[in-house]
């Protein structure tokens, strides 16, 4: 913690016990008033009282400093703080025309009645002119606390500071017995602990604001807020309380008149000597300390001067060799626009290419969608007559023929089989994509659904983890999985029962998908070609199939902005993983991993 913020720390205390102090004699006064106890109401016996509405103002005005005294406060905290402030100015300014203008408002025994003829109250429960103008004073400044001039300067000090110069008679006439300082006058006089509680509350307002206008002479570290601070104090209080010592002598008769006023000038004379002399070694001490840090300064300078030399030969030969090095520059900056340029056409060629590239595509995918549409009729008819001719024969077909027909339908049949999938893969890269939130759950349902044969005949068990929403093409995803799910079904050993599970994991961000199995595996050198189409690993004669399966299992999920792959040996399974682009707010929720059985 730097100075600056214990002193800050230490004035912010300081304006709370001022504050509150000043709440205190308020109440304590006020329940003197009310309880009717002379020693509330005026310390001593004999001496002027507290008014009931001094206490009230009072009260008031350790309110205000209390919610005003910090720079940075709540809005409702300053505004209740003001009103106050502005009530305490009401109430001086209406006391003062009273005894200015002679009017009778009826606010002096609003609250309590006092008799006539009180000591040192020349109208029965009205403050005195002195107390009611420190309360005009000190409300202003309350609320002008925060305001500046042009100038830097803050009238709120300058306020608080007359209210100290109106008290400061008061208080020294009560110490020194002189009650003609406490009031004008046959007017109201100025109560004992009225004063102390304007030199309080005085003292908390001026340090509410340390940093800020006359106080930041004395709060700045420099030579003249040292002095301050040594000075000022000892000057507030060594006259006060040599004058009280010296009359506290003549009083008990030790000394004259005469030899009392020379005996409190040489005090005076010696502790301002010995203060002018500490603060003056100090300031020495101060002054030496300066020197030196400007010697340091000095020589500090001197040795950055030779660095500075040093440093600009330096400068001087890198921007020479740098002249150099910016010539190169430019030359190869214009070899790299020359190259720029060259590959900006090269570019452009390569657009056209996929321009063309992608006018070919779609030609290849509309002739294979109508291919493909257009031989289903004659295969269902080759497939049709070949089942009839044998019918229409009757025992008549020589059994070569009936073999030779058998193999003519069974052809028919595989080439409708492939047909139907070149139709499939063909609409998978040309069908409009549609894109709606949609269960993936469902999609696999509808898989296993279509699979149900080969699932009871095969006895296999399907499992899945707890799977997401996603946004994408309900048709292409359940033909994504129905592909994958009939692949895992297919490629088993002989007599071994499919355990297929359908996965989902969240990593970094992201849903990765999958369909693992337990199937004979694939070699790792055709993970990249099992998905093109019509590649197979292995003969007709041990698994059936097309070999277009897993190139409408790629298409689909490239169509959905994502890749597929396969982690597989063989002989251990395979697992088919793909991801997909997922809404943001789907990627967000990621549920517990849990498997459950499919519906089948």
């Amino acid at each position: 913690m730097t100075q600056n913020d214990s002193f800050s720390r230490t004035a912010n205390l300081v304006g709370l016990l001022a504050g509150s102090f000043t709440v205190a004699l308020g109440l304590t006064v006020l329940v003197g008033w009310f309880f009717e106890v002379p020693l509330l109401k005026g310390v001593f016996s004999g001496l002027v009282t507290m008014k009931a509405n001094t206490a009230v103002g009072f009260t008031l005005t350790g309110v205000a400093l209390l919610l005003l005294r910090q720079e940075r406060t709540s809005i409702g905290r300053r505004r209740v703080g003001q009103v106050c402030a502005g009530v305490i100015v009401l109430v001086g300014l209406l006391t003062l025309s009273q005894y200015v203008v002679g009017w009778e408002l009826g606010i002096d025994q609003l609250l309590f009645a006092e008799e006539v003829g009180t000591i040192g109250t020349s109208s029965p429960g009205r403050m005195s002119p002195i107390t009611a103008l420190n309360f005009a004073l000190l409300g202003a400044a309350l609320v002008l606390l925060d305001t500046e001039t042009r100038r830097g300067r803050r009238p709120a000090q300058l306020l608080v500071v007359v209210v100290v110069l109106c008290t400061m008679p008061a208080l020294t006439g009560y110490l020194y017995g002189t009650l003609t300082l406490t009031g004008f006058a046959a007017s109201t006089k100025m109560a004992v602990h009225t004063a102390v509680g304007f030199l309080v509350v005085s003292v908390g307002a001026l340090l509410a604001r340390p940093r800020r206008g006359l106080m930041a002479i004395v709060t700045y570290e420099s030579v003249g807020g040292f002095m301050a601070r040594r000075l000022i104090p000892p000057a507030l209080v060594v006259p006060i309380v040599l004058g009280w010592l010296r009359l506290a002598g003549e009083w008990a008769g030790f000394y004259d008149a005469e030899f009392g006023v020379s005996l409190t000038v040489m005090a005076m004379i010696a502790v301002f000597s010995t203060l002018v002399w500490f603060n003056s070694v100090s300031l020495h001490r101060m002054d030496l300390v300066r020197r030196k840090s400007e010697e340091e300064v000095i020589r500090a300078h001197d040795m950055l001067e030779v660095r500075v030399a040093e440093r600009t030969a330096d400068l001087h030969r890198v921007n020479a060799r740098l002249h150099t090095e910016v010539a190169e520059r430019s030359r190869a900056e214009e070899k790299l626009k020359e190259h720029t340029n060259t590959l900006a056409a090269m570019n452009q060629k390569l657009e056209r290419i996929n321009d063309e590239l992608v006018r070919r595509n779609t030609e290849l995918d509309e002739f294979t969608y109508v291919a493909s549409h257009d031989l289903q009729e004659p295969l269902r008819k080759l497939v049709s007559f070949g089942q009839l001719l044998p019918k229409d024969l009757g025992g008549d077909l020589p059994p070569r023929a009936g073999k030779d027909l058998a193999f003519i339908t069974d052809a028919a049949r595989r080439m409708q089989t492939l047909v139907v999938d070149l139709l499939a893969l063909s609409r998978a890269g040309r069908a409009d994509l549609k894109r709606e939130r949609l269960s993936l759950d469902d999609c696999v349902d509808r898989a296993v659904q279509a699979l149900a044969t080969r699932v009871v005949e095969t006895h296999a068990e399907i499992n899945r983890d707890a799977l997401p929403d996603v946004v994408g093409d309900p048709t292409l995803l359940t033909q994504l999985y129905q592909n994958l799910l009939g692949n895992a079904l297919k490629f088993v050993s002989v007599g071994r029962t499919p355990l297929v599970h359908v996965t989902a994991e969240h990593d970094n961000g992201r849903w990765i998908f999958g369909v693992r199995d337990n199937g004979i595996g694939i070699k790792p050198q055709y993970h990249e070609q099992i998905f093109a189409p019509f590649k197979r690993l292995q003969g007709r004669d041990e698994y059936e199939g097309t070999g277009i399966g897993l190139a409408i299992a790629r298409k689909a999920v490239e169509r959905h902005g994502g890749r597929i792959w396969v982690e597989s040996e063989p002989a251990r399974g395979a697992h088919f993983k793909f991801t997909l682009q997922v809404d943001a707010e789907v990627a967000e929720w990621e549920p517990e991993k849990v498997s459950q059985p499919s519906c089948c």
